[in-house]
C-alpha cells in the first residue's frame, strides 16, 4: 500500500528516538517525570523534524540509492518526489507549529535546526566527516531541546549525555559510510571509508564508541543519576562494545550495515539508562 512508503521515508524508529530525546532532556533539567505539555508538544516536534530531514535526505540522495539502497520508497517507485517533498511540508508544518505552543525560543530553536539539517541534504553531507560531525550535532539537540521546553536550571548531566550521544552518533555515522562505500566513492561523498580506507573508518567507529562507552559512567561516578542507571547502561556499553568487536573483525560494508542498525538498538537502550538516571531526588 502507498501509505506504507510514506511510514517508511520517515524512519518512524529515529523520529520517535529523537522524541524521546526531548522528553529525556525535560527529565534531566527537572529531575522528575510528568505529563507537562510542553514535553509533548516538543516530542511532536522532534519527532516531525526527524521526519523532515529523513525524506530531505532520501530526495536529495535518491541517486545514491539506486546504488546503496534500491529498496527504499523513492529508488523502488513505491512513492514519487513530488509526494514526498510534499510530504516532508507537512511535516515540518506540524513541527513547527508544535514549537510554537511550547515557546518562542523553543521555535527559533527548531527552525535553526529545521535549516541546519536541510543544508546538510543540500550540500554538506558531500563533506564526508564534517557532514557525520553535523547529522551528531542535530541528532544530540533533542536533550537540549527538550531542557529548555521545561526552562529550569542548569544541569551539568544534560552536557554529559549530550556528548556520550554524539560520540556514540558520530561512530554510527561512520558505520553508515562504510556499509555506503560503494555508491559514496561514486558519487564523490568524502566519507572516511571513500577517502580514507575501511580500515581507518573501523578505528574510527570502534574509537568513538569506545568514547561514549567511557563518557557513559562519568555520571554514576559523579554521583549525578539515580542507582537504577547503571544497570541500563551496563548492557548498552556491551552492546557497543560487541558492535566494535564486530566491525574490528570485519570491514566489509555488509558487517557495517548490520552493526550500524544494532547501534541504532544499543542508542535506544541508553535513551532508557538517560532518562532512568535523570530521575532523581534534587
Amino acid at each position: 500500500m502507498v501509505w506504507t512508503g510514506f511510514v517508511r521515508i520517515i524512519r518512524p524508529i529515529n523520529c520517535i528516538m529523537m522524541g524521546l530525546a526531548v522528553v529525556v532532556g525535560g527529565v534531566i533539567a527537572s529531575g522528575s517525570f510528568n505529563l507537562d505539555p510542553r514535553l509533548f508538544y516538543g516530542s511532536l516536534t522532534g519527532f516531525s523534524l526527524a521526519g523532515v530531514i529523513n525524506v530531505l535526505n532520501d530526495i536529495h540522495d535518491l541517486e545514491l540509492d539506486r546504488i546503496n539502497r534500491p529498496e527504499r520508497p523513492l529508488p523502488s517507485g513505491e512513492i514519487k518526489v513530488r509526494s514526498a517533498a510534499a510530504w516532508a511540508s507537512v511535516l515540518l508544518a506540524i513541527g513547527l507549529a508544535s514549537a510554537s505552543l511550547v515557546s518562542a525560543i523553543c521555535l527559533a530553536f527548531a527552525g535553526i535546526a529545521a535549516l541546519l539539517g536541510a543544508l546538510y541534504n543540500r550540500s554538506i553531507k558531500r563533506t564526508g566527516l564534517p557532514g557525520n560531525i553535523v547529522v551528531a550535532t542535530i541528532v544530540s539537540l533533542p536533550f537540549v531541546y527538550g531542557w529548555l521546553a521545561v526552562g529550569d536550571g542548569e544541569r551539568p548531566l544534560l552536557w554529559l549525555f549530550f556528548t556520550t550521544a554524539f560520540c556514540a552518533i558520530l561512530g554510527r555515522e561512520v558505520l553508515k559510510g562504510m556499509a555506503d562505500v560503494e555508491g559514496d566513492s561514486q558519487k564523490g561523498i568524502r566519507t572516511i571509508a571513500a577517502t580514507k580506507g575501511m580500515r581507518t573508518a573501523g578505528l574510527a567507529a570502534t574509537g568513538l564508541f569506545i568514547a561514549a562507552i567511557s563518557l557513559s559512567f562519568l555520571p554514576p561516578l559523579m554521583k549525578l543519576v539515580s542507582l537504577i542507571y547503571l544497570p541500563l547502561i551496563i548492557p548498552t556499553d556491551i552492546g557497543f562494545l560487541y558492535s566494535s568487536a564486530k566491525v574490528a573483525r570485519d570491514l566489509s560494508p555488509q558487517t557495517a550495515y548490520v552493526e550500524k542498525k544494532r547501534a541504532l538498538a544499543w542508542m535506544a537502550l541508553a535513551l532508557v539508562a538517560f532518562m532512568a538516571g535523570g530521575l532523581r531526588i534534587a
